[in-house]
């Protein structure tokens, strides 16, 4: 195949992936748009919980090999996402 061929088809690829990013950018704010405030403060407390999961670990693996404290903040993470998917769909359920 010619570099012309590849080149057409590497640009065809791109476009694609860029209207789906574009897809679901719009999607996302459209869920957004949609949440009340105690759901819209559970999905940035959970945000937070995450990025301070990474941050902890990035740290830990440069200061030390241990773990422990990385798989907790990471154990906390899921059960907060757990007890918050719950909540919604208890108070969905008896509304």
């Amino acid at each position: 195949m010619s570099d012309v061929m590849w080149k057409a088809r590497v640009e065809s690829a791109l476009s694609g992936v860029g209207r789906d990013v574009n897809e679901l950018a719009r999607q996302a704010k459209a869920y957004l748009a949609g949440l009340d405030t105690t759901e819209r403060l559970v999905l940035l407390g959970l945000v937070a919980i995450g990025l301070f999961y990474f941050v902890l670990v990035y740290f830990q693996r440069r200061e030390d090999e241990e773990k422990a404290g990385g798989h907790f903040m990471g154990l906390m993470f899921v059960l907060v996402a757990l007890a918050a998917g719950a909540g919604w769909t208890i108070s969905g359920l008896s509304a």
